[in-house]
């Protein structure tokens, strides 16, 4: 008997249909429900920060994707609500660290309300210490921790933008890298220097810390951006 609820391309239990999107190889996986997956094996050419982006067609809110590199925590995203099961978005689902070599990634999926059509990853560049990566970039950015949850360590990327004064000379701008606790008590500051534009990472060990929800926060002159991170014990 049939068992395959899209009744596409194979009919092994995964729900595959076909797909609308200009963006596709002619099928998407539909019908998602808590607790099933996606695993794949990928060949990591070179050391670096891989931006990873899922291609959704989201009927409501409410879902949300998990990503595991090589059985390690995951990395958890809501899925933003398109509008049908056929209108597709790009939607960004993490930014993670991966070295050369062979990995496990496993598409975590929950609650369901949302169809799957494919992954993609793009390499962000080269990293290194805080101290020595200048690489030029054009974005402010922060990125969500790797992993998260964690305990007791973690890794937090951002990343400056080129700012030039009226002689388009580079100019270095004081950045901070705070935490604070649910309460909005500051906890520790990782960064607290002038730095030019490039991507950083900052490595984190939370040591006697409880568990819990914290904040991080990266200002930039003028620039301030906050994201959340969850510390299990």
């Amino acid at each position: 008997t049939t068992w395959n609820n899209g009744g596409s391309y194979r009919n092994d239990g995964v729900d595959i249909q076909p797909c609308s999107d200009i963006q596709t190889n002619g099928y998407n996986v539909g019908w998602i429900e808590t607790g099933e997956f996606l695993k794949f094996t990928v060949d990591v050419e070179k050391d670096g920060n891989y931006a990873v982006s899922v291609r959704v067609a989201a009927n409501d809110n409410g879902g949300i994707i998990g990503l595991s590199v090589d059985n390690n925590a995951q990395i958890l995203t809501t899925v933003t609500k398109t509008g049908g099961w056929q209108n597709w978005e790009t939607q960004t689902l993490a930014n993670v660290n991966l070295t050369q070599g062979t990995h496990t990634l496993r598409f975590s999926f929950y609650f369901g309300g949302f169809n799957v059509n494919y992954f993609e990853s793009v390499y962000n560049g080269v990293i290194s210490s805080v101290e020595n990566n200048t690489a030029p970039v054009n974005d402010f950015s922060l990125f969500q921790n790797f992993p998260n949850p964690f305990n007791p360590a973690t890794t937090i990327t951002y990343s400056l933008p080129r700012t030039t004064s009226s002689g388009e000379r580079e100019e270095r701008m004081k950045a901070t890298l705070t935490v604070y606790n649910i309460l909005g008590k500051e906890i520790a500051v990782f960064v607290n220097k002038e730095q030019a534009a490039g991507l950083y990472t900052v490595s984190l060990n939370t040591g006697e810390w409880s568990g819990g929800v914290y904040f991080y926060t990266l200002q930039y002159g003028a620039l301030r951006k906050t994201m959340r991170m969850l510390l299990v014990k």
